[in-house]
């Protein structure tokens, strides 16, 4: 399936989504009224059954890794460290862009503005304890991640081969 040039995989059942974290850059550049269009002619044909801890990859079959959409937003989604990939649930890029239109997360300075909360001006949520170790746990893997991605893609370069998808 394609939309806008942006090529993606969808299930049927589910009406969840795979595509390439380029993909979704490539979206939200453009315009994030379009990830609400692409969850729009997205219908599950079944209704959505608890999804396992651990989810493989549709593309690769290696786990997944479940992480925060922009670290402080509702949205959890799926992805693929081996082949760079995204698995999005049903409903998930609605909220993703109400994410970036700053409905869901505080704006910059500002209180939260959660939809249809009738409370404006309210204090921001305290995060948890294991909420703020799990985050900083998981900027360190990241960190990590990246630092190895680049020593990789150095070895590589020196060796003229491609080793993976990263």
């Amino acid at each position: 399936m394609s939309y806008d040039g942006v090529s993606f995989a969808e299930c049927p059942q589910c009406a969840g989504i795979w595509l390439h974290r380029d993909g979704l850059k490539q979206l939200k550049a453009k315009n994030v009224e379009d990830l609400n269009q692409i969850d729009v002619m997205n219908v599950p044909q079944k209704v959505a059954v608890s999804q396992p801890v651990v989810m493989d990859c549709p593309e690769c079959g290696y786990a997944m890794e479940r992480f925060r959409y922009m670290i402080d937003s509702p949205v959890m989604l799926d992805c693929c460290n081996t082949c760079d990939g995204l698995w999005i649930d049903d409903g998930e890029l609605t909220q993703m862009a109400e994410v970036l239109e700053g409905k869901l997360v505080q704006s910059a300075g500002g209180a939260p503005n959660a939809p249809d909360s009738g409370m404006s001006g309210t204090a921001p949520r305290v995060k948890s304890e294991a909420e703020i170790q799990f985050e900083l746990a998981h900027k360190a893997t990241m960190s990590r991640y990246k630092a190895l991605t680049g020593v990789l893609k150095q070895i590589e370069k020196v060796m003229g081969t491609k080793y993976g998808h990263y």
